[in-house]
């Protein structure tokens, strides 16, 4: 079965995720930025923070605190970079397969480096930090160790952005394969075409899926 490609348009129109028939660019410069703060554009409706389960940015914070968290299609990668600037102890790993593209890695640099008022000292810090920590990999064959991260999140990215039920599968062994033995996994949006296989693929790896009380939100944590 096709899993069709769901796009950003008709997120931001609040159409019914249980259609299928959408298709967006595999390499879009999709709007994932917003990180911690209440950045424009607005497509969403929603803060990053509220998409993936909580009831603060602080709250994210804290759950993440002294923990190595997988920043599962990243974007732009806003959302690491104010977690550095936080001075939370946490490290967030940002993959994102666009940055494969040199021409898209560039543009996102230059978007990046307008959006946050840094001096220039300072924005070197802060890319050095963070290019650290993004892994140049595609979400199939992640470059990491095996049980390496406590948290996966993943906001507008996964599943959503898997062409196939193949590539469905694959990146759920490979995030079984990088996740610890007590880690928890957050995924948003996942349309009801894909919740039950996500949800019985998981179970099969030793996760339980679990309801945070936001639609299209799925979660899962092995304990």
């Amino acid at each position: 079965m096709l899993l069709h490609n769901l796009g950003a348009e008709n997120l931001a129109q609040g159409q019914d995720l249980s259609v299928t028939e959408f298709t967006l660019p595999r390499f879009a410069l999709v709007n994932t930025a917003r990180g911690l703060l209440d950045r424009p554009p607005q497509e969403y409706g929603n803060p990053y923070y509220k998409l993936l389960g909580f009831e603060s940015s602080s709250k994210l914070l804290q759950a993440i605190e002294g923990k190595r968290v997988l920043d599962l299609g990243s974007g732009k990668g806003i959302f690491a970079r104010d977690v550095i600037l936080s001075g939370v102890d946490a490290e967030v790993h940002s993959l994102n397969p666009s940055l494969l593209v040199p021409c898209v890695k560039e543009e996102m640099h230059i978007q990046v480096a307008q959006m946050f008022s840094l001096d220039q000292a300072s924005f070197t810090d802060l890319e050095s930090t963070f290019n650290q920590r993004v892994i140049l990999s595609n979400w199939d064959n992640i470059d990491c160790p095996a049980d390496y991260f406590d948290i996966v999140l993943s906001n507008h990215a996964f599943p959503i952005y898997c062409v196939s039920e193949a590539e469905l599968l694959t990146v759920i062994t490979e995030l079984n394969r990088v996740c610890k033995e007590s880690s928890e996994l957050r995924f948003y949006p996942v349309p009801n075409l894909y919740k039950e296989t996500l949800i019985s693929e998981f179970e099969k790896c030793g996760f339980q899926n679990f309801d945070l009380g936001f639609q299209h939100l799925s979660a899962f944590k092995r304990l």
